[in-house]
């Protein structure tokens, strides 16, 4: 008896476990995808502020995957593709 009660225990416990890691990885994809909009709409923001700042943007994209490849899950500092997540903003 005591051991369909432990058996119980676990499975439960198991359950819980499963069900929290999934809402955690649902937490951080969403909160990965507003990271991701914001960078993407402050790219294109400063980009569409001038025809020069267009061209600047398009090389600052570049330089910052040198820049950025040591922080933590930013894929390799790659935010090139982030200013077209958004869309045209003007």
């Amino acid at each position: 008896m005591e051991e369909r009660t432990l058996s119980l225990l676990a499975e439960q416990i198991g359950q819980l476990h499963a069900q929290t890691q999934r809402a955690a990885a649902q937490q951080v994809n969403y909160w990965l995808t507003v990271r991701n909009w914001l960078i993407g709409w402050h790219i294109a923001e400063y980009e569409q502020g001038g025809s020069d700042r267009a061209e600047y943007g398009e090389r600052l994209c570049r330089s910052w995957r040198g820049s950025c490849t040591a922080s933590k899950g930013s894929q390799n500092g790659d935010f090139t593709s982030a200013a077209s997540f958004t869309g045209p903003t003007r």
